[in-house]
Order: C-alpha cells, then structure tokens, then sequence
C-alpha cells in the first residue's frame, strides 16, 4: 500500500473519531464492561472492553491478545508463533432490542492499532525463517449478540454477549485479514 494511501487512511480515522465524539457529547449514558475468550482458525483470543451506551448508540474502547501457532509445513514439524496486541476505538448501533434489552444485536466498526509480535525460529540448513514483529493498524467490522441474564442491583445487570469480528490490517506480517468469534460476559452498570 502506498504511502499516500497509508496518509488518507489515518487522516479518515481521525476525522471519524471527532465527528464521533461531537454527536454523542454531553448524552446521558449507560456504562458497560465486558471480558470474554474467543476463537480464530489458528489460535485463541482474549478481549476486554470499556463502552458507554448512548441511546442506541455504543462507543467502544477494547484491547484484545491474540495467541496464534502456524504450522510451517513442507516437510518440517515446525511451528511459528505470534502474539498481537490490539487496542480498539468502535462505534456499534443497536439494530434489534426485544423486550426491554432482554435481547440486543449490533453491527459496528472503528479502527484499531497494535503490535505484531512474531518468533523467530531456525529451520534445518541453518536458514531463518524471519517475519518482521512492529506496529500495525487497520479497521474491525463487529456484529454482537447480547442476552441479559440477571439483575445485580437496582442499577446494574450481568449479560452474556457474543462478537463475530472480522479485523482489516494494513502491512502485517502473518495476513492482512483476521476472524474470530468472542463469548463473553458484560456487567452492566
């Protein structure tokens, strides 16, 4: 990708993120805590998340560690391993509340920045195979599913919520998509 797209990209997040912040300003809000583990095709997934809740609108800021394995195949019973570490800015609109918030679907999206983190590892011969780790960047589309499950207090509830996320990265080392499926738990206060 070239440099001027790279420029068009960040500039576009940024503007996002203040027209973002300028609508939702000064809203009463509802404030929402989830931790969940999930699954992706090679590895596993671990996320939390801080979101307030503005009417129908939900801002989202979310970290997640992604522990992945690779086989390297031709022969060689070798694997490679990689950590990411991302942190996430999202805006999710409810497309579906039955029943009071006793059910809730989302869509969103947003952007997120990160570390790849990638091992180096010797393969026979005394060949390296040698991925870059470094920073990398891209956008998440997230659809999320939520069932209240009880009430804790006269202002605060336990739901368990479920993402499909598909993430979009620009220049990472191991692809420049990625998958995952997240189950939860989200206190609601």
């Amino acid at each position: 990708m070239n440099i001027e797209c790279k420029r068009y990209f960040k500039k576009s997040v940024v503007a996002a993120c203040l027209v973002l912040g300028g609508v939702i300003y000064g809203q009463e809000s509802v404030q929402l805590i989830d931790l969940g583990i999930g699954y992706e095709p090679d590895g596993y997934v671990v996320r939390g998340a801080y979101s307030k809740l503005y009417g129908n609108h939900l801002v989202t800021l979310g970290g997640q560690i992604h522990v992945e394995s690779y086989d390297i195949g031709g022969g060689v019973q070798q694997e490679l391993n990689a950590q990411l570490y991302l942190a996430n800015l999202e805006y999710h609109y409810e497309i579906l509340n039955h029943n009071g918030r006793s059910f809730v679907a989302s869509v969103g999206g947003g952007g997120t920045i990160g570390y790849e983190n990638i091992d180096q590892i010797p393969l026979t011969e005394g060949n390296i195979l040698n991925q870059e780790s470094g920073v990398i960047y891209g956008g998440v589309l997230d659809i999320s599913v939520e069932k209240y499950l009880m009430e804790l207090s006269s202002n605060s509830a336990l739901a368990l919520v479920a993402n499909l996320r598909q993430y979009y990265f620009i220049d990472a080392a191991l692809g420049d998509t990625q998958f995952n499926v997240i189950l939860g738990f989200r206190y609601i206060f």
